[in-house]
């Protein structure tokens, strides 16, 4: 055997042993197209316009923050889905849902409301102000979003969803009397995964709703969305509740395997008020998937 043959059959027992016996290296998956848009401003406030009159100046409308985001495209015109991270920021099974609304023919886009700022994460703990600010700013991010979205050429700017998680606005975006009456935007549905229930009680929404909890959510717990869809029983759209028995707050993110505590986000359901408990649930999660996959389907 000549040293060229033996160099080729060693080549090819190194490439069968790294197959075989070494960990495979991932090339990463799609992460959609990365885009640019702006979060929605309102009008100056009559207050604002009066103070600036008497100062002989015309109030303006504060300047809008530019967003960054992941679109994801369909290859033929349909509805659009708005994709919102939590408080905790965008994780990967964010783009891998926007990737399944994708092959059920949505287009989907992210919104990197904590990225575009700078941030990793922002739950409060020591800054609670901070964390109000953060919930509020994140409103005016998904109507920005509708904006760009509803003017992207294969999206029915009438058939646009919102869907989020934990302490992502989704909720406050379409509760009636609150900030969707400063846009002509509608959204068509909203689901929202583990949402602070307690900020909306009056569950009275202008479009509806698909919650979805476990009754071990000791972050955002089930009773107050069991309170909010009782008192939307009432109210101009319908509230649906989903509950997984034993599953935990981020009951669809895979990348927790273990019990995870974050002991200083904020939580006002503890005293004093920190902490929460995160877990992967699959079997919660794969019946959670089915859910969606009918509530938009019936939305749409």
């Amino acid at each position: 055997m000549t040293l060229h043959q033996i160099g080729l059959l060693a080549s090819a027992a190194v490439t069968l042993f790294a197959t075989l016996v070494l960990p495979q290296v991932s090339l990463g998956a799609d992460t959609g197209q990365g885009v640019e848009f702006s979060a929605a401003v309102t009008p100056p406030s009559p207050l604002r316009q009066r103070l600036a009159k008497k100062q002989g100046m015309i109030a303006k409308p504060f300047a809008s923050e530019r967003l960054k985001g992941y679109l994801y495209e369909t290859k033929k015109p349909g509805p659009g889905v708005i994709l919102v991270p939590s408080c905790l920021g965008l994780k990967e099974f964010h783009h891998a849902w926007a990737r399944r609304l994708n092959d059920w023919g949505y287009t989907a886009l992210i919104v990197d409301s904590l990225g575009s700022r700078g941030l990793k994460q922002n739950c409060g703990g020591e800054n609670q102000p901070g964390f109000q600010k953060a919930a509020g700013e994140r409103v005016f991010d998904i109507y920005g979003a509708h904006a760009y979205l509803s003017k992207y050429k294969d999206v029915d700017p009438n058939r646009i969803a919102i869907m989020g998680w934990g302490y992502s606005g989704v909720l406050g975006a379409v509760l009636e009397g609150g900030a969707q009456h400063m846009f002509d935007a509608r959204f068509a549905a909203v689901v929202a995964y583990y949402p602070p229930c307690w900020t909306s009680f009056s569950g009275q929404f202008v479009a509806p709703v698909l919650t979805l909890v476990g009754d071990k959510d000791d972050w955002t717990p089930l009773k107050a969305c069991e309170k909010m869809k009782a008192s939307g029983n009432t109210g101009p759209s319908p509230v649906d509740l989903a509950v997984y028995g034993g599953a935990h707050h981020g009951f669809d993110n895979p990348a927790i395997k273990e019990k995870v505590y974050h002991p200083d986000v904020w939580n006002p359901n503890n005293v004093p008020t920190k902490g929460a408990t995160l877990i992967y649930d699959a079997v919660a999660s794969s019946a959670a998937r089915q859910r969606v996959k009918a509530f938009l389907g019936q939305r749409f």
